[in-house]
């Protein structure tokens, strides 16, 4: 047994020198690998694909010699290798640079530079949104042009060096725009609704500057109108005049809410309002309305109330609405007035109910040779809508007797009732209000301008007087002209003056 085992151990020390030789042999021939793999292999010139695989290598040519080095490390001005610029090519190095510290740093701070950066520009393009947007509330524009007014701009700037000529004509170049983007619209600050944001969040800057301005003028005046929406409920347009440098402005103030539409409401106010803009009353010199009684009331309307703040305060109503009134007044005396309203309505009434009727209207305006002209409906709230319907009626006139008398005779009652309304007299009145109105009209127009002095006012009275004695009217040597329109229909139908004679 002992002879055994004695064989058994020496044949394992046997063994176990040989793995241990073998293992020794491994190890040497590991370790001579890693040797050569540290051992780094330095090329003649730099391999072109490190630069597309490590893109914040660059190079440059110093005495015919290529230099490498790591422009995020020289750009923070590092004291590395890389930073100053090596001479040697190893691929070894690179990646080692790639995974030092140094590195790390450098590209944390071109990350914050660049983050600044693009941070100024978009803080100078939000400006210039801001300023699109103060532009549009200073012309009294619509905010829902703002983003062609940015496209404008842009499409502006990009093109602002190219001028293009030739010797016959003058050649329009399309202006350059950027491919399209999937971005959405509301990325670039350019649409409606972030209009409207900037204006919500630079009104209180306009408005304060607006009262600035009320505030240090010598005098202003104060004009008011009231409106309903469409759910009846009550609003209070505020406007004021004022001038500064002998420049007069015309500017919006507010909107107030009505619960109730008394002169004392109304009053109290415009009092509230005007004070929590710290207006001063001794420079309100005029106060103007719509000249509805609880305004222009002289014991206890919103003009009184007011000559107990400033008795200086001069008061009148819109001199546009006061024209209204008198042609409403002197319509009255004229029956057959009324008759010829009725008739309009039953004309517009006649042919916007039926989409067939208006398109045989269209048909007939064609085969007549007359403008495509639509039929308008009289409203008695508008001052100048009555120009416009007989303005359009007159145009289109044998049109509509014609359409008339076609369904007429296919047997519709309705339009053989209106028909009937439409004889030589109904046509004559058309005539007559077309040159009439066509004077107010220049009139009315004048007495809306946004300046308006008596000086202005009096040489158009004047000729509007003149026109229509002229027209009309005619004197004791010299008969009356009728017009423009009407003595056009006159030559063309062969009608005298005795024809008219009901019409005076």
């Amino acid at each position: 047994m002992n002879k055994k085992r004695g064989r058994t151990s020496l044949s394992q020390e046997k063994n176990q020198g040989e793995n241990q030789e073998e293992l020794s042999s491994s190890s040497d021939i590991s370790d001579t690998e890693q040797a050569s793999a540290k051992r780094s292999h330095v090329c003649k010139e730099p391999n072109q694909n490190w630069f597309k695989i490590y893109p914040w290598l660059k190079k440059e040519v110093e005495e015919d010699k290529i230099i490498l080095f790591c422009s995020l490390c020289r750009e923070r001005n590092g004291k590395t290798v890389f930073a100053v610029g090596t001479k040697k090519y190893r691929l070894e190095t690179c990646i080692e640079h790639k995974e030092s510290e140094d590195l790390s740093k450098s590209q944390q701070t071109r990350i914050i530079t660049n983050f600044v950066k693009q941070l100024g520009i978009d803080k100078l393009n939000i400006i210039s949104l801001m300023r699109n947007v103060y532009f549009y509330t200073k012309n009294h524009l619509p905010i829902n042009l703002f983003p062609n007014l940015c496209e404008l701009v842009t499409t502006q700037f990009r093109n602002h060096e190219e001028y293009i000529t030739s010797d016959k004509m003058c050649i329009l170049k399309t202006p350059y725009y950027e491919k399209n983007k999937m971005k959405a619209s509301y990325g670039n600050y350019t649409n409606n609704n972030l209009g409207t944001k900037f204006l919500s969040s630079i009104c209180n800057v306009i408005e304060e500057n607006l009262f600035k301005k009320l505030d240090i003028s010598n005098y202003w005046s104060l004009m008011i109108d009231e409106s309903n929406t469409i759910s009846d409920d009550k609003h209070l347009a505020i406007v004021a005049k004022y001038l500064i440098n002998n420049v007069l402005y015309m500017r919006y103030l507010g909107m107030i809410n009505l619960e109730e539409t008394n002169a004392l409401y109304i009053f109290n106010q415009i009092k509230s309002f005007l004070e929590s803009k710290n207006l001063n009353f001794d420079s309100l010199i005029h106060f103007g309305s719509d000249g509805a009684s609880n305004m222009t009331g002289h014991r206890s309307g919103v003009s009184a109330k007011l000559k107990s703040l400033n008795s200086f305060i001069s008061s009148n109503h819109c001199i546009a609405h006061c024209l209204h009134l008198a042609g409403k007044d002197a319509s009255l005396k004229v029956e057959y007035f009324k008759e010829y309203e009725k008739i309009l309505h039953k004309i517009y009434s006649y042919f916007s109910r039926f989409h067939k009727r208006q398109k045989m209207l269209h048909l007939m305006q064609d085969i007549n040779d007359e403008p495509n002209l639509e039929l308008q409906n009289p409203v008695e709230t508008r001052w100048l809508l009555l120009s416009n319907v007989v303005g359009n009626l007159y145009k289109i006139i044998d049109s509509v007797l014609s359409t008339l008398n076609k369904d007429s005779l296919a047997g519709d009652k309705a339009a053989e009732n209106l028909f009937s309304l439409l004889n030589e007299d109904f046509v004559i009145v058309t005539m007559f209000l077309a040159d009439l109105t066509t004077i107010l009209k220049r009139l009315i127009n004048i007495f809306q301008s946004d300046y308006v002095s008596l000086s202005h006012l009096k040489p158009h009275l004047k000729t509007a007087i003149n026109s229509i004695s002229e027209y009309f009217i005619g004197s004791t040597d010299v008969q009356p002209t009728y017009g423009v329109i009407l003595r056009n229909y006159m030559d063309r139908n062969n009608i005298n003056r005795e024809s008219l004679s009901f019409f005076y």
